[in-house]
């Protein structure tokens, strides 16, 4: 059985404990959230690629490929955004 004296030392680490993974999670909420504005920009950034890209009409092998990459990231993007959202908010 632990004396007063060590139980309020293991409180006292405890809080310190506590007190260093708060710290850890806001910067790891603050990383988060630092990716997830760099995606949002990329439709931005990247709009006339996606307009071009969007209206081609599967013309050739290029137009055709060039929409289905196109689909892949689109799909990556909207999984990676839906994580990021929801770890920032879980945090």
């Amino acid at each position: 059985m632990a004396t007063t004296s060590q139980t309020k030392a293991g409180l006292d680490e405890i809080s310190t404990q506590i007190t260093q993974a708060i710290a850890e999670a806001s910067a790891a909420k603050s990383q988060l959230q630092s990716a997830k504005d760099r995606l949002t920009g990329l439709t931005t950034t990247y709009s006339d690629v996606i307009s071009s890209i969007t209206a081609y009409k599967d013309a050739d092998d290029y137009e055709k490929v060039s929409k289905a990459e196109l689909t892949r990231l689109t799909a990556e993007f909207v999984a990676l955004k839906a994580a990021l959202t929801t770890a920032i908010n879980a945090i």
